[in-house]
């Protein structure tokens, strides 16, 4: 396969129940690396980021996985891909991801993307799990959103962010709704005293996909 003025390539999610020796979907023997040379965006599963990341100028890429129900990335796998993948591309400005739950190490791996402007997260967050410290799960009565915010303060995220938005399912716990505003906007606040590029900020949390806060710098 060789399409020389390709410049944007998307495979879709797939709509029925993949078996796990289907789950190995692979390109590269027919996609060498002369092919598709101006490629920028692609949208499909990550697993093929190895084959597609050398050589091309990817600037956007939206990214599932097969890993977990409705087309979530496992957090592990998909962090030895991204690491990979930072090393072959230093052009990715955009980046969209749905994962089974966040860590900090995919945090720390997304960051080391620098010119990275755009970045969204999606994630399912079983609710009977928690993220540790580390980054792995723990069993657990309970997940906050507190946990994810420590993690996004205490990651250097790229310097060239401008949007960040992060939807999970992970709730709030029992506080009530102005503390939950104002946890919210301390975060806010900090990623944009941080990051100074940074112009819109959303986390939206809960069963509902409830508690969206978004700021742009100079409105606090």
């Amino acid at each position: 396969m060789n399409c020389p003025v390709l410049e944007e390539l998307r495979i879709l999610t797939p709509v029925a129940v993949i078996n796990a020796e289907d789950r190995g979907i692979t390109i590269s023997d027919v996609l060498p690396p002369s092919s598709l040379p101006l490629l920028s965006i692609f949208e499909g599963p990550y697993t093929l980021l190895s084959t597609l990341g050398e050589g091309r100028p990817l600037k956007e890429i939206m990214i599932w996985g097969l890993d977990e129900p409705s087309a979530r990335c496992d957090p592990p796998l998909l962090v030895n891909v991204l690491r990979q993948l930072s090393l072959l591309n230093n052009t990715l400005e955009a980046l969209n991801v749905s994962v089974s739950y966040v860590t900090r190490a995919l945090l720390t791996t997304i960051s080391s993307f620098r010119l990275l402007k755009t970045l969204e997260i999606t994630s399912s967050d079983n609710p009977g799990f928690t993220v540790s410290p580390t980054g792995g799960r723990l069993e657990a009565d309970s997940t906050t959103v507190t946990l994810l915010y420590i993690d996004l303060r205490n990651t250097q995220l790229p310097s060239q962010l401008m949007n960040l938005r992060v939807l999970t399912r992970l709730n709030h716990g029992n506080l009530d709704m102005p503390t939950q505003q104002e946890e919210a906007s301390r975060l806010i606040e900090f990623l944009a005293t941080t990051h100074p590029l940074l112009q819109h900020v959303e986390i939206g949390y809960g069963t509902y996909w409830t508690g969206v806060e978004g700021k742009i710098p100079g409105e606090f």
